[in-house]
Parts: structure tokens; sequence; C-alpha cells
């Protein structure tokens, strides 16, 4: 497939996703070579059905998936080892979502899934203070606000990797441990959410 071109940027590309013959979506990031991982810009491109186009995002991250619901309602997350992101195109601009936060360390998005425009699930795990490891991490947009998802995860080191939902009561997500390895968590039933 002819690519894009973005200048004197390292490009990579790491999630994609297709709401149509020509309507695509892929994300990633660009970075000058031999640039701190902090400098690295968040890369969003779009397949209009005959050629791919960046279109400018502007936030310095690295973004690691994208999920789409409609030409006018595409999530993307990631972080860059130093601060997370959440972004949202409306169809003519990205923004910044923001999300609740554990009072902890880094914090990495892994996967994003978006059933609807008010059903999003994104993943990933944080750095726990109180645990003394990495902690996964369940977030669910409801079409207002970013919610976190409570969970007894244990005290293991844990990390999400994928997120897929079936609907707002059927989602699953993938990961591993370093005592168990791969292992998947479902969530098929209301259960407390934290306030933002």
């Amino acid at each position: 497939m002819p690519s894009f071109n973005n200048g004197i940027f390292s490009n990579i590309l790491t999630s994609v996703d297709a709401i149509s013959a020509n309507d695509i979506w892929a994300v990633g990031y660009s970075m000058e070579q031999n640039a701190p991982a902090s400098q690295t810009r968040t890369l969003t491109v779009h397949w209009d059905g005959s050629s791919w186009s960046v279109v400018p995002s502007g936030f310095f991250n690295q973004l690691t998936s994208v999920s789409a619901v409609s030409s006018n309602d595409v999530w993307a997350v990631g972080s860059n080892g130093l601060y997370h992101i959440v972004v949202h195109w409306d169809g003519s601009s990205w923004s910044e979502a923001l999300i609740p936060e554990p009072a902890n360390n880094e914090i990495h998005l892994t996967s994003i899934d978006a059933i609807s425009a008010n059903d999003v699930w994104a993943v990933g795990y944080y750095e726990s203070l109180t645990v003394g490891g990495t902690v996964p991490l369940m977030l669910h947009w409801d079409g207002t606000q970013w919610s976190m998802i409570e969970r007894d995860w244990g005290t293991a080191p844990d990390f999400l990797y994928a997120v897929a939902g079936v609907s707002a009561t059927d989602v699953w997500a993938g990961g591993y441990n370093y005592t168990e390895s791969a292992f998947f968590v479902r969530y098929s039933d209301p259960c407390a959410r934290t306030s933002p």
C-alpha cells in the first residue's frame, strides 16, 4: 500500500482500525533520531480509500492503540514511559481526554476498544506504591466521563495489554503476570466504579 511522508522523523505505527474501505485510522508515534522518549510525538494517519495522510494531533507522547466507532468518534491511547494519554477525534480535531488516575507512579495505557459512543474500554497497568509492583488498570467511558473499574487484582505484578468488548456487560482483557504467565479477565456484571 502507498505510505505517507512525515518529514525527517522516524515513523512507527502500532495500531490500526477500519470503519469502512475508505475510512481507516492508524496510530503510533514519530521521533527524531536519538531523541529521548519524552520528545516522541503522537502520530495519527488516515486512509481515505486512495491514500494515507497525516492528521496532526500535536501531543508529545506515543500512541499504542486506536479504536473507532464512526468517522467522527475515534479514540486512541498510549504512553511514553513517563506520561499516559487518551485522545479523541470528533471529526475535525484531536483533543486530550482526562481519566481518573490512581495516586501512584507511572501509568501505561496499552489497548482501547470502542463498542459505541457511550461504551469505550481501555486497559493498561500502573506502578502501585501500595502493592510495590504493577497493577492492572481498566477504564470505561460511558459517553460523559471515564471511570476506573474496581477489582481485587491480588498482589502479583500484573499487566493488561489487550481489550475487546462484545457489549457493555461482556468485555474481555488479556495480559500476563510473573507468577502465572498469561491470563484473561472478563467483565460480565455491573461492578463498583470509582469517581474520576
